[in-house]
């Protein structure tokens, strides 16, 4: 294991496969560009939210691996079982990896850059490309999750304050004010989870 401080030279591309289409010759390119010249590893790491899009996306994998694997470059791919990038990368991240994703790629309705999101994280170098997807929160589904996202935050308000309204009519004075502080704490907690937790 390294030192404290030590710097770990670079080994290994952890590249982030998003479900959307790619044109998959162009992007295996690039990264053989990134990877042959130091010899690095490749892990191409594929994430997938929804269970129909999971052929299809173990086959966009393989055919990345396949264009990009030579003497010189080895190559592997994972398709993650996590419900987010973080929590999937963790599982994979080695000391000397470099984390290359897109810049289309966000997280959270507040579509968060992922890349920012990785290197605050990990403390670790993130390479971004750009202009392999059109932007991924564009997408119908982004805007189903975008509605999702909001109908739960209005039933966690409304449930939070249907009980507060059968709070007053049931109690009074100290017990009062300290149960409407914990609803307040507690509708706040849900739906700060509920935004920290939604991709």
């Amino acid at each position: 294991m390294p030192g404290a401080g030590e710097i770990v030279p670079a080994r290994r591309l952890v590249v982030l496969i998003p479900s959307p289409d790619v044109e998959e010759g162009e992007l295996a390119r690039q990264i053989w560009t990134l990877a042959a010249p130091r010899a690095l590893a490749v892990l191409y790491l594929g994430f997938c939210p929804r269970e129909s899009e999971e052929a299809r996306l173990r086959r966009r994998l393989t055919t990345l691996a396949a264009l990009t694997r030579d003497d010189r470059v080895r190559v592997d791919t994972l398709l993650s079982e996590e419900h987010d990038w973080v929590r999937g990368v963790t599982r994979v991240l080695l000391p000397g990896d470099i984390m290359v994703c897109h810049a289309e790629q966000s997280l959270g309705y507040w579509r968060r850059p992922l890349s920012h999101k990785l290197l605050t994280t990990f403390n670790s170098p993130v390479y971004t490309l750009s202009g392999f997807y059109s932007p991924l929160n564009r997408s119908r589904w982004g805007l189903i999750g975008g509605l999702g996202f909001w109908t739960t935050i209005l039933a966690i308000a409304a449930g939070f304050f249907w009980l507060q309204v059968q709070m007053d009519r049931f109690s009074g004075g100290w017990v009062h004010t300290l149960l409407l502080c914990l609803t307040v704490a507690a509708e706040f907690g849900l739906i700060w989870l509920w935004q920290r937790f939604s991709v």
